[in-house]
This record gives structure tokens, sequence and C-alpha cells, in this order.
């Protein structure tokens, strides 16, 4: 999601090919599907499938950016469609709901937990 993300003793290499996974589009589950895809101290790395209209309530996620590949959600009063990104300190909590059709997201957590907030 951003250059030089990971902290200077995080040098571990990963490959992940996700051309397998099943899209968003048209997707018929009802949870949340997770494949892991990265994890280092309070850092999480995933791509999540949301099913249709399924809820999210998310209040302890140390910090939150999610990218849309797929489909959309809305948090708030904003809907988020592919390609648009979200990022919530770790204070304010992720409550949303996947659209009609789903959605595949690529979510970074627990990455701000410790951040500095300047006033």
């Amino acid at each position: 999601m951003k250059l030089s993300q990971f902290g200077p003793e995080d040098t571990q290499a990963l490959s992940i090919d996700t051309s397998g996974l099943d899209s968003a589009a048209g997707k018929k589950c009802s949870a949340i599907q997770s494949l892991p895809l990265h994890n280092y101290g309070k850092q999480n790395v995933r791509i999540e499938t949301w099913g249709p209209g399924v809820e999210i309530d998310n209040w302890g996620h140390g910090g939150i950016e999610v990218l849309v590949l797929e489909g959309d959600f809305t948090e708030g009063q904003e809907t988020f469609v592919a390609l648009s990104w979200l990022r919530l300190p770790p204070s304010q909590p992720f409550v949303a709901r996947a659209g009609p059709n789903g959605a595949r997201l690529l979510v970074t957590s627990g990455h701000l937990a410790d951040a500095v907030i300047l006033a």
C-alpha cells in the first residue's frame, strides 16, 4: 500500500499468488473470508472477501487501512468503491456494511497502534 511500510527488522521476503482466489463479484458467501498475506509485530496484512450485506463492527483494530479491490462497502455516510481507500486511526471504530455484490479488500491493521497523534 505504501513504500517503506515495514520496519527495518522486518526482512522476510514473501511472494503469494492470489490469482486463484474467487472474486467478490457475484460471490454468495454470507461471512468474511480472509487470506493472510503478512504478519509482523502488531501489523496484519490480508485480503478479505465480504459476502453481500455483511456487517463489520471492529473496535479494537489498532488502526486500519482498507483498499477496495472489487465491489464496495459503506462506512459512516460514505461508500467506498473499487480502488478507493480508507484509513482510520486506532481510536475510531470501523463499522461497515458490504454492498449488494460483496467486496474484496486489501486490509492492513494494527500498524497504527503506537502512532503519535499530533494536535
